[in-house]
């Protein structure tokens, strides 16, 4: 499924671009690490048909959640996670 994870406040720089488009395999859970498969950053590697893998720290509180979008807030970030493709489509 596609998802767009838009990254609102955090305590570091491990994310290096704000937002990211990917396909993810389940949707962010408490207690689970969010992971998110986009195309690498660096021509190179997505060349050679590399990606590139967030893995969050542990989810530690969902703010809200709809079919659509989910906000949540793990040890250090706060995000917006957006479904692109729902499986009703």
């Amino acid at each position: 499924m596609k998802g767009r994870l838009t990254k609102i406040e955090s305590s570091h720089n491990n994310l290096r671009t704000s937002q990211v488009e990917g396909t993810y395999e389940a949707l962010p859970k408490v207690g689970e690490r969010f992971k998110l498969v986009s195309e690498s950053l660096d021509s190179e590697i997505r060349n050679q048909g590399g990606s590139r893998l967030i893995d969050t720290s542990p989810v530690q509180q969902i703010l809200s959640a709809s079919n659509e979008v989910i906000e949540f807030k793990t040890t250090n970030s706060h995000y917006l996670f957006e479904r692109l493709e729902t499986q009703e489509q």
